[in-house]
């Protein structure tokens, strides 16, 4: 029985050269999926020095269940479709799961225009993702599976984000260790190892060129 989940990373374009933060939306995303018992790994691209196939191959096998990408939009896109379309040519039976601040906001284009991606999840992550990975492993529809996107023969079904409160995730459910070597994430021109982490969820702040304004919640 599959029962290993791979997580990518992207490259983040010109934002991603100066500094590079632990993927840490990958860690809250299977922190479920850990806790279930799957096998999950972690493959940052950005951290990757020359072509990334040859390590991605090696990570895909016979044991792999799904592999999950976080997309960001923009120049991020273009890469999550390689890295799809890319464990495609290695196994067509693989499912590809996007995620992410992209995925969030086009689930139904993805998955209309984009034929590797083959479920979408909106919103916060760590337990519809692990619902549907448990649906993967059953073979069976993700009918219940809050915020997914995907194809059923040539119609597109949606199931709508109905969660709409942020998650809490304990300290002590992220699975940091998924991460076996932080010394590649610092800053560019400084000789300091970065460990990253977020203290709070969403932003007071309304910039026009970020999508963080769109989700909030009242203050207790």
């Amino acid at each position: 029985m599959r029962n290993q989940v791979v997580m990518v990373y992207p490259y983040q374009g010109f934002s991603g050269t100066y500094v590079k933060h632990a993927p840490l939306g990958l860690l809250y995303a299977t922190s479920e999926v850990v806790k279930s018992g799957y096998e999950v790994k972690i493959f940052d691209t950005r951290v990757i020095s020359g072509d990334w196939r040859p390590r991605l191959q090696k990570l895909i096998s016979e044991d792999t269940l799904c592999v999950g990408i976080s997309v960001m939009s923009g120049s991020p896109i273009n890469h999550a479709i390689s890295i799809g379309q890319f464990v495609k040519s290695l196994d067509a039976d693989i499912p590809v799961v996007w995620g992410g601040p992209h995925a969030t906001f086009y689930p139904e284009i993805i998955v209309r225009d984009e034929w590797s991606a083959d479920y979408v999840i909106s919103g916060y992550a760590s337990n519809s993702f692990n619902n549907l990975v448990d649906c993967i492993a059953r073979r069976k529809p993700p009918d219940t599976v809050n915020g997914v996107a995907w194809r059923d023969g040539k119609e597109i079904r949606t199931n709508p984000d109905r969660q709409k409160t942020f998650e809490q995730i304990d300290y002590w459910d992220i699975p940091y260790h998924l991460i076996e070597d932080y010394s590649p994430y610092g800053q560019l021109d400084q000789n300091k190892r970065i460990f990253s982490m977020y203290s709070a969820l969403g932003c007071p702040y309304q910039c026009t060129f970020c999508s963080s304004p769109a989700q909030y919640r009242p203050i207790d």
